[in-house]
């Protein structure tokens, strides 16, 4: 394989959604500020325009407890 020719990688990520049957979610908090940022026109999505009311202007992190056990989910900004 050559410099010029492009290797593509799908990166391998963790299922972020519980598996299995329901699981009882509990105690939601936020561990970081959650920042919003609200634009004066539609925000830009890729060739569209959207309509987006507010995005997220920083990373913020969650905690919540799944069947008694804590997980942390860290939201990025632009969503």
């Amino acid at each position: 394989m050559s410099v010029d020719t492009p290797r593509y990688v799908t990166p391998i990520i963790a299922d972020p959604y519980p598996s299995g049957p329901w699981q009882e979610i509990t105690n939601f908090r936020y561990l970081t500020p959650l920042h919003l940022y609200r634009a004066r026109r539609g925000i830009p999505f890729g060739t569209a325009m959207r309509g987006a009311d507010y995005v997220v202007a920083q990373p913020y992190r969650i905690a919540i407890d799944i069947d008694g056990i804590t997980k942390n989910i860290t939201v990025p900004a632009g969503c």
